[in-house]
């Protein structure tokens, strides 16, 4: 007889689960660069890359033991915002100084928190259950979390840049798991890429 396990430890993603893209920025960025665009554009633009990674990733995905590849690793052009701005169309002679501007503003782009994502969180600690977060970054989630108002309902923040570990590598989930004192059984992560997460 299997050894029930109740459900304690919710983990998250940060960024376009915790933290939404901030579409406005991006375009007034794009578009400061010789290439308007708007915030609607943007959008699709970033969702057609998350549909690009999943399907790149998706043959790694059919053997659970084998190891599935970093995105920077599948994407065509070398990164997420390099599919994004192809994605967009815009002109290779404008990449560069375009995502220059960018690379300076990074820390503002996973910032816009969804209304209501605080209270379904303090609900859910309220409800006994207890929270950490997963997130592929560059150490700068959990300052990022704080400047958002949600740091403070999350036991833990593991960061892939200050962990060593990236997702989908599962010793990532593991060590995060490990250091809660979480079981598999009695765990559960929400994520936005499911190649990744």
């Amino acid at each position: 007889q299997a050894l029930h396990v109740p459900m304690k430890h919710l983990f998250f993603d940060a960024g376009n689960t915790l933290l939404l893209f901030d579409y406005d920025l991006v375009a007034s960025v794009v578009t400061e660069g010789g290439f308007p665009v708007t915030a609607d554009q943007v959008m699709r633009a970033e969702y057609g890359v998350r549909f690009d990674v999943d399907d790149l990733l998706a043959p790694y995905l059919i053997d659970p033991h084998g190891r599935v590849p970093r995105m920077a690793d599948v994407l065509p052009y070398g990164n997420f915002h390099g599919h994004l701005y192809n994605l967009l169309g815009v002109p290779a002679r404008l990449v560069p100084e375009i995502d220059r501007s960018l690379q300076t503003r990074l820390g503002e782009l996973w910032t816009v928190v969804a209304p209501g994502t605080r209270e379904v969180l303090q609900a859910l600690r309220t409800a006994g259950f207890v929270l950490n977060v997963i997130s592929n970054s560059d150490g700068s989630v959990e300052g990022i979390l704080e400047n958002a108002g949600l740091r403070d309902l999350f036991d833990h923040v593991f960061d892939s840049t200050v962990v060593g570990l990236e997702k989908p590598d599962p010793d990532f989930f593991r060590h995060a798991m490990k250091e809660v004192g979480a079981r598999p059984q009695g765990s559960m992560y929400f994520g936005d890429f499911y190649s990744i997460d």
